[in-house]
């Protein structure tokens, strides 16, 4: 066996350590021309914003993946209890500069970028001597963008990581930025951020890796012919609210002069605050129903459908008008929360590695911390007690995990020390004997005291379980 390794690894002794420290350099290509081609095809981050302004069910959209991610609940975990202080000083000090955003604001903020553009952007800001983290602030997504070269092509560093960040920031801003790479394409109302600065959150990423996908790009198409709709058919019937009016003028022994039809015009225009009229020649008034196309709905029910399968939720959840049956609304409700613990993970995964993993390498913190998000549901919140009960009856969870969740779900405000001397006190209880009639031990003793007919045997037997059952309830108290 020693040989084996000897002959595989090379070396002596099989020692894997300088090959783990040693970091390669990848001979494939991280970005290359063809990146840049669909880079110009993609919808522009101003017009995403633009809809979430503009159209209903993208705005519920991008606020039902924000509030049910932030409902569920989350909290930083450090790996040595003891070191748990360190972070939560951080998060509690943080909010000096920009908006003042505390930690829920940020992971709000998160949230709501990577659901409208599958990008997020937040900033590590330094102190003045550039040594240490002392701050987090969000950045506005749809001005960011990975530095490029005069081919539009995303420049890396030798691992293929990015060589830095532009924010179009325009001509007259407070942005101080860094000094950009040589080669680089910052052209004027750009700055350059240097990427020790930025963390860059990516959902649904493809191709390359560097581009990730919202929740509103994929229908952006379907979404601007449903608006293109509802505004043609809210102009037909805001034109024709009542059926349309029209009077024939004359007989077939009378033809009508012009002056006379302009007159008969005048006074139908009337009508809409005079409800009596005269005419001078006979006149036939009639009226036309006016009927929207049948066409138009399905369009529409067809386009809002679509927007809401690119959201990764049904039709129902997307609007709150859903005609489905209750089997089928429960397997549309487990699909969509999939969805969000999908995304809750991507979350915590990119904002262990790229916020809390930076702070402590570059605050030398002592130990690594992770965030850890809660399960995320759709369901009412107090339908899950119910299912930590039956969880905890069938002794899959302990009650110290059932706690922790309830904690953390329903916001609960509790003693945690004063919990711990409960829980302790507890496990020095006696167990209560069973002294029910089914009891194997109760079964035993009843039928030797009938086989010896002993009476005493008897009344020892209950003096016995009398004395356990006054102990236990002395502890007890």
């Amino acid at each position: 066996m020693a040989g084996f390794f000897q002959e595989f690894t090379g070396y002596r002794y099989a020692d894997f350590s300088s090959k783990i420290d040693s970091v390669g350099v990848p001979k494939t290509a991280s970005s290359t021309s063809s990146d840049s081609e669909n880079y110009g095809t993609r919808i522009e981050r101003k017009y995403l914003e633009k809809l979430f302004l503009t159209d209903a069910q993208v705005s519920k959209t991008i606020n039902t993946y924000k509030k049910l991610l932030l409902q569920a609940g989350y909290r930083i975990v450090a790996e040595k209890k003891t070191e748990q202080k360190q972070y939560d000083e951080f998060f509690k000090e943080m909010g000096k500069v920009g908006m003042r955003y505390k930690l829920e604001q940020l992971l709000g903020k998160i949230i709501f970028d990577l659901s409208l553009y599958g990008m997020a952007y937040v900033e590590r800001v330094y102190d003045t001597s550039g040594r240490y983290i002392v701050d987090l602030k969000p950045i506005d997504a749809k001005l960011m963008d990975y530095v490029r070269n005069t081919h539009n092509t995303i420049m890396t560093d030798r691992e293929q990581n990015p060589l830095g960040y532009t924010m179009d920031c325009g001509y007259y801003s407070d942005g101080i930025g860094d000094i950009p790479p040589r080669g680089s394409k910052v052209t004027s109302g750009h700055i350059f951020l240097e990427p020790k600065r930025i963390a860059c959150f990516i959902l649904d990423p493809y191709g390359n890796g560097f581009e990730g996908m919202g929740k509103i790009e994929p229908a952006y198409k379907q979404i601007t012919r449903k608006q293109k709709i509802e505004e043609a058919a809210s102009n037909a019937i805001y034109n024709a609210a009542d059926s349309l009016m029209y009077a024939i003028v004359g007989d077939n022994l009378r033809k009508p002069s012009e002056q006379l039809m302009n007159a008969t015009l005048k006074t139908l225009q009337n009508w809409t605050t005079n409800r009596r009229a005269v005419f001078a020649n006979p006149t036939q008034v009639g009226s036309m129903k006016v009927e929207q196309s049948p066409q138009v709905q399905e369009l529409l029910k067809y386009l809002r459908n679509d927007q809401a399968i690119a959201a990764g939720m049904s039709l129902g959840l997307a609007t709150g008008s859903g005609d489905n049956n209750k089997s089928t609304q429960n397997t549309e409700r487990k699909d969509f929360n999939t969805q969000l613990n999908a995304m809750a993970r991507e979350i915590a995964t990119q904002f262990t590695s790229k916020i809390l993993d930076e702070l402590y390498e570059v605050n030398k913190y002592s130990c690594k911390a992770a965030l850890v998000w809660n399960n995320v549901s759709v369901d009412d919140r107090t339908d899950m007690v119910g299912i930590l009960k039956t969880l905890f009856d069938m002794n899959a969870i302990t009650s110290r995990e059932a706690r922790l969740y309830a904690k953390n779900v329903l916001d609960l405000e509790t003693d945690d020390e004063e919990w711990e001397e409960f829980i302790k006190h507890t496990e020095r209880l006696p167990e209560m004997p069973n002294v029910s009639e089914d009891a194997p031990l109760a079964k035993k003793e009843k039928k030797e005291v009938l086989n010896s007919k002993d009476t005493k045997n008897e009344i020892a037997v209950k003096k016995n379980i009398k004395k356990s059952k006054d102990n236990y309830e002395e502890v007890r108290e």
